[in-house]
């Protein structure tokens, strides 16, 4: 067991106040603090404890995975992770044209795929994947606009449901800022949003996704090609080890419609993860290898076996808790994470509450 330290990214969409408060530090209220993250990712890779190492430096590329905290305070960009197949076409195309990974021009900055689940550890919301093509016709024909109508259009024309929300929100991310300007006033949730990204396209095409809100605990997965966009709250996210992001709208960063089209599943509709029973707590195994995620309690002061095995990054979201297995102990305040070799033999005593990621299902 190794205590590993978090990346912190401020990027302008963060919060200055909902991670400062959850790991104990003092805010700064001109500072955002979207992310930290937990792992070996080659652009931020987590520092070990009392040590000059980084992750990266013990465990090289073998961490399929990556741990972040995110607390977005505005809507995150209109975004979507492409499979497997499209990333490293992708990154060999922007490899070619020899665009530095690091220039905000890139667009596929690894060849790695990136699921994605979210554990929300206070309220949380968000657009996840695409909504009944019926809802979204209800919506706009609430809307007193030439670009609404079009939209409505393209729903209700020939072909299948993902064909029509293809036409549809290429429609709405083809918009002009004169044609968005005010779209979306007779729908609360969705002026919220125009007025935080005023003019911008991403408005139009939410009015197709559905939106989320989930309590402390709750979950969510969002495989790759489900377009999304976070709005706000504090989470914990768990995802395969890449940062290739695609974006349309609702952001400063770079906007690239044509290769987000390419990469969008529009037969994919969001749902909440179904946990199932584990011994110390809540296992969520979606349809990934790369990561499972364990919400894992122990109430008793008696140390409660973890049942685990393979590579894990804890993280206590309460604490403190105690981890122990055959090397020694550690304790673990909210906020503070540990890497585990191997986890076969592992317990936690509490009272506090951890989360770990380790390896998903056998392909």
């Amino acid at each position: 067991m190794q205590r590993i330290l978090g990346v912190t990214r401020h990027y302008d969409w963060g919060s200055p106040t909902a991670i400062p408060a959850f790991l104990g530090d003092p805010p700064d209220p001109d500072q955002p603090v979207a992310e930290v993250w937990f792992g070996a990712h080659e652009d931020a890779p987590s520092p070990v404890a009392d040590s000059d190492k980084t992750l990266l430096d013990l465990v090289g590329d073998r961490l399929p995975f990556l741990v972040k905290l995110l607390a977005p305070a505005r809507s995150v960009s209109l975004q979507v992770h492409p499979e497997q197949h499209l990333a490293e076409a992708g990154f060999r195309e922007d490899e070619a044209w020899g665009i530095p990974r690091d220039d905000p021009r890139r667009r596929f900055k690894d060849p790695v795929h990136k699921p994605e689940m979210v554990f929300a550890l206070t309220p949380f919301t968000g657009l996840v994947g695409f909504r009944p093509v019926a809802e979204c016709v209800r919506d706009l024909d609430r809307l007193d606009a030439d670009l609404a109508r079009r939209m409505r259009a393209e729903l209700t024309g020939p072909g299948p449901d993902g064909d029509r929300r293809r036409r549809a929100l290429q429609t709405a991310l083809g918009a002009s800022a004169d044609e968005v300007e005010g779209f979306g006033g007779e729908l609360p949730w969705l002026a919220d949003l125009a007025e935080q990204y005023p003019g911008d396209a991403g408005v139009a095409a939410a009015v197709l996704l559905r939106r989320f809100v989930l309590a402390p605990g709750e979950v969510v997965f969002v495989p790759s090609g489900m377009i999304h966009a976070y709005s706000s709250g504090l989470a914990l996210e768990v995802m395969a080890n890449s940062d290739t992001v695609l974006r349309a709208g609702l952001t400063t960063k770079l906007v690239d419609v044509d290769a987000l089209m390419r990469c969008v599943n529009f037969d994919s509709e969001a749902a909440v993860e179904v946990s199932r029973h584990h011994d110390a707590g809540r296992l969520y195994t979606p349809a990934v290898t790369e990561f499972a995620l364990l919400d894992a309690t122990a109430a008793s002061p008696e140390p409660v076996p973890l049942s685990l095995a393979g590579q894990q990054i804890a993280l206590c979201v309460e604490g403190p808790v105690e981890l122990i297995d055959g090397e020694g102990r550690l304790e673990l305040g909210p906020g503070q994470a540990a890497y585990l070799a191997d986890a076969k033999g592992l317990s936690m005593r509490g009272p506090g509450r951890l989360v770990l990621a380790g390896p998903g299902r056998e392909s």
